[in-house]
């Protein structure tokens, strides 16, 4: 399948900005490295629950992205009137979104080249790509 937000982790994957699979997210997570998870369709809501746990855990813990970042600037990340971020741009206050996009694990599998279900997109600049090419939800997904 050719879809734009398939080709956008492909091109995260090449350039060694996805933390691949539920066990290297999570330590993208704990590091600070993790910008955007991006979980298959048909993850499985525990999976998606223990992930969500991790980064509430972290941000209770008081960690947050570097500084001088985006994260650091709203204006940069595209905040919106009501304060929530743009759909296209990661959470600006240091928290992780968690994105499920409409492919099962088969086809972003094949995206990326390795089996997996949920990814963590480890840069800004791709986590914005990955999100302008996802369908906006309508929730707010930010953790």
């Amino acid at each position: 399948m050719n879809h734009p937000l398939l080709n956008m982790l492909g091109i995260a994957r090449r350039a060694g900005k996805l933390s691949v699979g539920f066990d290297a997210a999570a330590e993208a997570v704990r590091g600070g490295r993790s910008r955007l998870i991006v979980a298959a369709a048909d993850l499985s809501a525990k999976t998606e629950k223990e992930i969500r746990y991790l980064i509430g855990r972290r941000s209770l813990d008081g960690d947050s992205h570097k500084a001088g970042g985006p994260a650091d600037n709203p204006s940069a990340a595209g905040k919106s009137m009501a304060g929530r971020p743009a759909a296209n741009q990661p959470a600006a206050n240091g928290s992780i979104r968690v994105i499920r996009i409409p492919f099962d694990m088969s086809i972003m599998s094949k995206a990326i080249g390795t089996k997996a279900g949920i990814l963590s997109v480890d840069d800004d600049g791709l986590a914005g790509a990955v999100l302008s090419r996802c369908p906006v939800t309508g929730e707010d997904d930010a953790v």
